[in-house]
């Protein structure tokens, strides 16, 4: 049993005029809408938590009955950070779960086949990440000058899926305060646990909209790789 948590509560601060990125229109839909039609799609996911802003319920429970995502069965409110978001999907989980995928709605490119390779390697090794290797030099900066610069082959940007034991994952934020980097995504919770964490390589059409400009990338993805929501 596996259920999909979608993170749809962040503040958009950054697409400007055009407000929340949730509920912008991309390719003619929602942009939400084209995570859930993918996520609906899988035989592996039997259910699906959506977790948004507290302004922006009544609005994605009228999207989920209007698109007829059937395998949604809450829609709950986030909290003030990522961390919180997902602890309030955790806590709307009252049916057996075995396996718990967390998405950023954000990312609405997410391909079906991705998402199969990153759940079967969560199944297998009981933690995945989607990521992809990172091809840009990077350097260590700091107050504006360059102090090192670190090796890119050992480097990857992390996407979601990311998929774990729910028990690791209830774990994982049970204890959150005894974790000492920052907490930016559900892996570092799960690796603080003592659990490796599987790398899926991923794709750079899997793009997190965080701007105006990535709509018109986010749209040409989906243009190309035929996955427009129905």
């Amino acid at each position: 049993m596996l259920t999909a948590i979608v993170l749809a509560a962040g503040q958009s601060r950054r697409m400007g005029a055009l407000g929340d990125k949730i509920m912008v229109s991309l390719a003619g839909h929602p942009l939400i809408s084209h995570s859930l039609a993918v996520l609906s799609s899988l035989a592996e996911i039997t259910d699906i938590v959506v977790v948004g802003a507290s302004s922006k319920i009544a609005a994605l429970n009228e999207l989920v009955r209007r698109y007829n995502f059937s395998k949604v069965r809450a829609v709950v409110q986030g909290g003030a950070s990522r961390r919180e978001s997902v602890l309030r999907g955790l806590e709307a989980i009252n049916w057996p779960v075995e396996f718990t995928l967390v998405h950023d709605a954000a990312r609405p490119c997410l391909a079906k086949s991705e998402a199969r390779e990153v759940i079967a390697d969560g199944v297998a090794y009981g933690a995945a990440i989607l990521a992809t290797p990172l091809v840009d030099t990077i350097k260590q900066v700091e107050y504006g000058m360059v102090v090192a610069s670190l090796d890119r082959s050992l480097l990857w940007a992390v996407q979601t899926p990311q998929v774990f034991r729910h028990q690791w994952l209830v774990d994982g934020h049970a204890k959150w305060r005894q974790v000492k980097e920052p907490i930016t995504d559900d892996a570092v919770l799960v690796s603080a646990m003592g659990h490796k964490v599987r790398v899926t390589p991923g794709s750079a059409a899997n793009l997190k909209v965080t701007t105006p400009e990535d709509l018109l990338l986010a749209a040409y993805f989906l243009e190309q790789g035929g996955r427009l929501c129905q």
